[in-house]
Parts: structure tokens; C-alpha cells; sequence
């Protein structure tokens, strides 16, 4: 399956699941509440306004390759400039109304070299196989967030059992996770990557603290063997 036809495939996955959830009734009839800013869909402008770099739908008109699209920027009141997912492909679409897809990371819909990278981050640098300092049963990544249009900022976080607290001398401490800036280019390569984290302390233990950490706790990461 192609690039296009995975991110597709995978916003209909989320979208269905959103349906699934808000038709979810318990056994006494009552509907299930749920989060709705972690819901799948697509909304009006008027609930959340277009911005570069979303995913937005074509309301208005006819099946294209960019009826799902990203938006590059605004053009005017009705009109914008859109990039085709898994290509370069520019269509500046006009008379149209564009609704944002909301709910899902935008992390997780990334195509191209930033794609690549973010797969090689959350599918094989928390490997054994793949990283000396590896180690599943202390670190997990605890997140990837983007900061700029070629660099990630990847959270290392403990394993479950180590983000429970520890006692001493009656005082709850906590193992902090950390953040390591992952910058990329076209001839980035794997080991790239795990040097930079490498570098950027993991493997080393966690820094103790009395703050609950609220943030860097995630988890996206799948190993692949």
C-alpha cells in the first residue's frame, strides 16, 4: 500500500472508531461520554480555522487527489493552496469550503522524509537490535512532537514499573523523563538518529524528583523485531 493510501486508511480507521464511540451506549441506555477533542473528525471553520499544515477536506467538490489534502496556505476568503498527500503536487482550489481534521496527532500524519524518520524513531531506535543503549524494560518513548520542519523532539521516558513512585523517608519521588532534539536531512540514516539520542543521555539513569511528570508520558513507540 502507498504512502497516500496509509494515511487515508488510517484517518478512516479513526474516524470509524469516533463513530463508534459516540453511537456507544451503556447497558442501561445512557451514552458513553467521551473526550471529543480526542475524536476523529472533520470540522467547520467556524469550530477550528485552517491553518498550514493541516489535513483538510474538500466539502464542496468532486473526488480529486486533493479532496483530502494539506493545506499550504490561504488564498483567499473561499480559496487555498494544497499540497496532494505523499507528493508535491500543488492545486490552489477555489469556491470551496475546507473542513480540518481534528483528533489525531499531526505527528501521525506525516508523509515523505519526515514520515520515514518519525517511523525509524517510533518503530526502531527503542530497539535492542538497532540501539546499544536500548533497553524496553527502562526507557520508552514517551512521545514525538514536532518543532520545526526538520527537527523532532523525542521523549524518553520510563517503563511502566519505573513510573511508579518511589518511597524515601516517606517522600514520593519520581523518575523524570527527558526530551532529546532530533534534527534530520535527506541523508540522515538510522544510526544518525540513535547517536543523537545516545548522545542526548539515553541510557543513563533518570534524574529524581518530588514533581509528578505530566509531561513525556506516551506512548507511541512499537518495536518492531
Amino acid at each position: 500500500m502507498g504512502e497516500k493510501s496509509d494515511i487515508l486508511m488510517f484517518i478512516l480507521d479513526r474516524i470509524h472508531l469516533a463513530s463508534t464511540l459516540h453511537h456507544r451506549r451503556e447497558p442501561n441506555g445512557a451514552r458513553v461520554d467521551f473526550n471529543g477533542d480526542l475524536v476523529a473528525q472533520f470540522v467547520a471553520e467556524h469550530v477550528k480555522k485552517p491553518e498550514p499544515g493541516d489535513v483538510v477536506l474538500c466539502s464542496t467538490s468532486m473526488v480529486s487527489p486533493w479532496k483530502i489534502s494539506y493545506l499550504v496556505q490561504r488564498t483567499g476568503h473561499d480559496s487555498a493552496l494544497l499540497r496532494e498527500i505523499g507528493s508535491e503536487r500543488l492545486c490552489n482550489m477555489g469556491n470551496e469550503r475546507f473542513e480540518t481534521l481534528v483528533g489525531i496527532p499531526s505527528v501521525l500524519l506525516l508523509d515523505g522524509l519526515r514520515r520515514k524518520i518519525f517511523k525509524w524513531i517510533s518503530e526502531k531506535a527503542f530497539n535492542e537490535k538497532y540501539n546499544g543503549k536500548a533497553d524496553y524494560c527502562r526507557f520508552r518513548c514517551g512521545g514525538v512532537e514536532i518543532v520545526d520542519d526538520d527537527v523532532f523532539r523525542v521523549w524518553i521516558r520510563p517503563s511502566l514499573l519505573g513510573t511508579c513512585p518511589m518511597d524515601v523517608n516517606g517522600k514520593k519521588l519520581y523518575r523524570q523523563p527527558f526530551s532529546v532534539d532530533i534534527s534530520f536531512d535527506k541523508k540522515t540514516r538510522l544510526k544518525d538518529i540513535v547517536q543523537q539520542l545516545i548522545d542526548g543521555r539515553m541510557g543513563k539513569d533518570f534524574e529524581i524528583s518530588e514533581t509528578e511528570p505530566t509531561v513525556g508520558m506516551g506512548g507511541i513507540v512499537t518495536i518492531k523485531r
